[in-house]
C-alpha cells in the first residue's frame, strides 16, 4: 500500500503534531497546561508508528486526548473532523478502537473514508471507501489499482465494525473493476467475521 505524505506540513513539533494545533487546542476546550504536556506525550507514543511526519494530526490529536481521559474535548475534536451532520457515534466509533492504526485518521482527514448512514437502516453504521477522492494521486492511483492495496485499506478501517460486532455497512465508490473489489471485501470481512468473533459480516455494496 503506497500513502501519500506530500502534504503534510513540515513545521511540526517533537511529537509530529503542530505546535499552533496544540496551543489552539488548549485554548479552545480550556485544558491546562499540564494536561496539554500529557497530551503531547500521548502524541508522541501514540505517533511512534507513523513514521516522523503525523498525516492526520487532528485525529492524532483527538485520540491523543481520548487516551489522556479528555474524553468530551476528544469527541469534540473528532466529530468536527467528520461532515457537518455526522453523528457522533460515528465519531465515537472511529475514535475509541482498541487499537487504532494511525493511518486510519488519513483516510478519515483526506475523505477516502467517511461515514455513511441508510436511511431504512440508520441504526447500522456505513462507511464509504471513495477511489476517487485518490485519482489525483498517481501514486495512490497505482498502488489502489491493486487489490493488495484494498486489502490493505480494510485492514485499516476494520475495528470500525466492532462495537457492533459486525453489523453494518461497507459501500465502494467510484472503484475500478467493482465486481473483484465486492468479492475481495466480502471474503476479507467474513474471515474477520470468524476471526473477531462477529455475529455478522458487514454488508458490501457499490455505489454509482
Amino acid at each position: 500500500m503506497i500513502w501519500n505524505l506530500s502534504n503534510a506540513a513540515s513545521s511540526r513539533c517533537a511529537a509530529g503534531l503542530p505546535t499552533d494545533m496544540l496551543a489552539t487546542a488548549s485554548t479552545a476546550l480550556g485544558l491546562p497546561a499540564a494536561v496539554l504536556d500529557e497530551v503531547t506525550r500521548a502524541v508522541i507514543e501514540f505517533g511512534a508508528g507513523a513514521g516522523p511526519n503525523i498525516v492526520s494530526p487532528g485525529w492524532h490529536m483527538a485520540r491523543a486526548l481520548w487516551s489522556v481521559g479528555e474524553h468530551a474535548a476528544a469527541h469534540a475534536v473528532a466529530a468536527g473532523l467528520l461532515a457537518d451532520g455526522t453523528p457522533d457515534a460515528d465519531a465515537r466509533h472511529a475514535l475509541e478502537q482498541h487499537a487504532f492504526d494511525p493511518h486510519l485518521g488519513f483516510l478519515l482527514e483526506v475523505r477516502v473514508l467517511r461515514p455513511l448512514r441508510w436511511q431504512h437502516q440508520p441504526e447500522q453504521p456505513g462507511w464509504t471507501l471513495d477511489f476517487s477522492r485518490l485519482q489525483r494521486d498517481t501514486a495512490g492511483e497505482l498502488a489502489l489499482f491493486r487489490l493488495s492495496g484494498l486489502l490493505g485499506m480494510l485492514k485499516t478501517l476494520v475495528g470500525l465494525w466492532d462495537a457492533t460486532r459486525g453489523r453494518g455497512i461497507l459501500a465502494l465508490k467510484a472503484w475500478p473493476v467493482p465486481r473483484e473489489a465486492e468479492d475481495c471485501c466480502r471474503a476479507f470481512l467474513e474471515r474477520c467475521r470468524h476471526a473477531r468473533g462477529w455475529h455478522a459480516a458487514p454488508q458490501v455494496v457499490h455505489l454509482h
